[in-house]
């Protein structure tokens, strides 16, 4: 359903699911990706979320890549987001478009994604 919200925004969009680590950090290495999303919709361990968004950075074509995360795991708790090493969080699909373009746009200019 989110990739229909970027679809319509007018993002190419990649969908990987259940798409494993490998296969994760496989497709941002492979291809230049401005941003990343991950849906968490129950119980998961921040640690192994943590390690996933580092292993894609690290494997990321694009070393600025903006990596968001949500679902019901998250609701709208930007400080979990944060926790866990994303970028940004979203309630719903309209507002991940927002937050998409708002960290994409920051980082072709140079700044902190981070401290908004």
């Amino acid at each position: 359903m989110l990739e229909e919200f970027y679809r319509r925004g007018g993002w190419d969009t990649v969908l990987l699911m259940p798409g494993g680590e490998r296969e994760i950090c496989d497709a941002v290495s492979q291809d230049w990706f401005s941003a990343a999303g991950i849906s968490v919709s129950c119980s998961f361990s921040q640690d192994a979320l943590r390690a996933l968004i580092s292993d894609m950075r690290r494997s990321s074509r694009n070393a600025d890549i903006a990596i968001l995360v949500g679902g019901r795991a998250f609701g709208a708790d930007q400080e979990l987001a944060l926790a866990v090493g994303a970028d940004a969080t979203a309630v719903d699909g309209r507002e991940a478009i927002v937050q998409t373009h708002r960290l994409v746009g920051e980082m072709r200019h140079g700044s902190d994604r981070r401290s908004g």
